[in-house]
């Protein structure tokens, strides 16, 4: 009868040690969070672009921006600050390591706009506008796609962020 029962509890115990697995997976962020939780969660690096002027093809315009475009990170921070990272390799030497700007979303959550506006030299300065609707945003991707029409002509710009 002991063995019985010592070969039933053996059975018990690997049964338990079998369900009690790592429950941990790969996203740990939670399914449920909004829009804004998801950008506020990771820094975010551009890393695809493209450009379709009216029916002709997409083109990357990704691989021909400088090395010193492609390390910057974008921060959306609480209270809708938007923060820029030069990264490693800064365009101008002379330029801060970070720049703040302000970034809304809208339409249900669709549409983000942010703007980041920095001085390049005395008396003058340069606007970055990441605007447009989300196409996707996952823990890891962000899609934004800007339609801008100029004399009739459709420009789309397609961006990829990666979360680092």
């Amino acid at each position: 009868m002991n063995k019985l029962s010592s070969y039933a509890l053996s059975l018990v115990l690997a049964g338990a040690l079998v369900s009690c697995g790592d429950d941990n997976n790969n996203d740990p962020q939670p399914a449920n969070q909004t829009a804004s939780e998801k950008l506020m969660a990771k820094p975010w690096m551009i890393t695809a672009a493209t450009e379709k002027k009216g029916n002709n093809a997409a083109v990357d315009i990704y691989t021909s921006e400088n090395a010193c475009l492609k390390d910057n990170l974008y921060k959306f921070q609480a209270g809708n600050v938007l923060t820029l990272d030069e990264g490693k390799t800064k365009c101008l030497g002379t330029s801060p390591q970070t720049t703040t700007g302000q970034w809304s979303l809208s339409n249900n959550d669709q549409t983000l706009s942010g703007t980041i506006t920095f001085t390049i030299a005395p008396g003058f300065s340069s606007e970055i506008e990441l605007t447009g609707t989300i196409e996707e945003l996952s823990a890891t991707q962000l899609i934004l796609v800007d339609t801008e029409t100029v004399n009739g002509l459709a420009t789309v710009t397609r961006t990829t962020f990666t979360a680092q």
